[in-house]
C-alpha cells in the first residue's frame, strides 16, 4: 500500500511509516539480522529522526561487526542528532574495521572539531585522512580547510606545513595538495620551501600555474630577490583573466610592494623603472593604474629633489 502511494507521486511519509512498522516487526522476529536494523535506520532517517536512526545502525553493527559503512552511517546520524559521544564511538568502530578510508577520518575530525571542540584531536584525525590511499582532491580540500582552522587557533603554521607534507608524500601528483603545501609554507615563513613547492606546482599543473608564478614571486620578495620576483610576477600577470583570491594576492599588488621597497631605500630610479616597465604594461584595473601613476608622481618629485640637492 505504501509503495502504491509512492508510485502515485504522493507524499512518501505514509509509505515510509508503513515500511517502518514492517521493519520493526522484522527486527523483533529476526533480531540477529543486521540488514533489517540498518534498513530501519534508513527509514528513521528519512522520517527526520536521526537519533533513533543512529541507534538502529548501532544495533545493525552489533549484529555485523565487520560492516564499516553501517558504523559510518550510524556516526553521521548521531552527529546530526548532536549526540557527539555516540557519534565518536560509531566512527571509531568504522575506523577500526577499515582504517584506510579518508571519509571516516575526516568525519571523526569534524565531530572532534565542531562537536567536542578538541582541535588537537581533530587535527590528528584530519592528518590521518590526508594520508589515506583513497583521498580525492575534493575531499582533500575540505580536510585541508579543517586543518587550517585547527592550526589557526594557535597560529601553528609550521604544523600546518607538516600536515600538508603528509598529503603530498602520499599523493605526489595532487596539484591541490601541492598548492596547500606551498601555501602552508608561506604562512610558516618557510620561503625557500615555498619557492621549491611552487616551482614544482608550475610544472605539474596548468590550472594552478598563475598562482604558482605569483607565490614564487612572493617567496622571492621575502628572500630579498626583487629582480627574480619581478620576473615571476610578470609571468603571473600575463594571465589577464585569472580570478585572484584577494586584492593583496595579485601580481600587480606584489609588484607595487617591490616598487615601494626600492622607494623606501631611496632608490628612486629603480622604483620608477619598476612602475613604468613592469607594472603599467600589465596593469588592467583603473584603480591600479591610477595608484601607480600617483606613486610615480611622488617618486619623480623626490627623485628630482634628490638630484637637485
Amino acid at each position: 500500500m505504501g509503495q502504491e502511494k509512492i508510485d502515485a507521486g504522493g507524499d512518501p511519509t505514509a509509505a515510509f511509516e508503513e515500511s517502518l512498522v514492517a521493519y520493526r516487526k522484522a527486527t523483533t522476529l529476526a533480531p540477529k539480522n543486521g540488514l533489517f536494523h540498518a534498513n530501519k535506520g534508513w527509514l528513521l532517517w528519512m522520517l527526520g529522526r536521526p537519533g533513533p536512526a543512529g541507534e538502529a545502525y548501532a544495533a545493525a553493527c552489533e549484529r555485523d561487526m565487520k560492516n564499516a559503512e553501517w558504523a559510518f552511517l550510524g556516526a553521521q546520524r548521531f552527529g546530526e542528532a548532536q549526540d557527539f559521544e555516540s557519534s565518536l564511538k560509531m566512527i571509531a568502530a568504522a575506523i577500526k574495521i577499515d582504517g584506510k578510508k579518508a571519509a571516516f577520518h575526516n568525519y571523526q575530525g569534524r565531530i572532534l572539531e565542531f562537536g567536542s571542540k578538541d582541535l588537537n584531536a581533530a587535527a590528528k584525525s584530519y592528518r590521518m585522512a590526508l594520508g589515506s590511499p583513497d583521498l580525492s582532491n575534493d575531499l582533500g580540500g575540505q580536510i585541508a580547510g579543517g586543518l587550517y582552522r585547527c592550526r589557526a587557533a594557535d597560529q601553528n603554521w609550521k604544523a600546518l606545513a607538516d600536515d600538508m607534507s603528509v598529503w603530498t608524500k602520499k599523493h605526489p601528483k595532487s596539484d591541490l595538495g601541492t598548492w596547500w603545501q606551498g601555501f602552508a609554507q608561506l604562512m610558516a615563513k618557510d620561503h625557500k620551501g615555498q619557492l621549491k613547492t611552487f616551482k614544482r606546482l608550475e610544472k605539474m599543473s596548468e590550472r594552478y600555474r598563475p598562482e604558482a608564478h605569483l607565490y614564487q614571486g612572493m617567496a622571492l620578495i621575502a628572500l630579498n630577490k626583487p629582480d627574480d620576483a619581478l620576473k615571476a610576477l610578470g609571468l603571473a600577470a600575463k594571465y589577464r583573466d585569472y580570478a585572484w583570491s584577494d586584492d593583496q594576492r595579485r601580481p600587480v599588488f606584489q609588484m607595487r610592494v617591490i616598487m615601494g621597497s626600492f622607494f623606501g631605500r631611496g632608490n628612486f630610479s629603480k622604483a620608477i623603472a619598476v612602475g613604468e616597465k613592469n607594472i603599467l604594461p600589465v596593469a588592467q584595473k583603473p584603480l591600479d593604474i591610477c595608484r601607480v601613476h600617483q606613486d610615480l608622481g611622488f617618486f619623480y618629485r623626490d627623485f628630482g629633489a634628490q638630484l637637485g640637492g
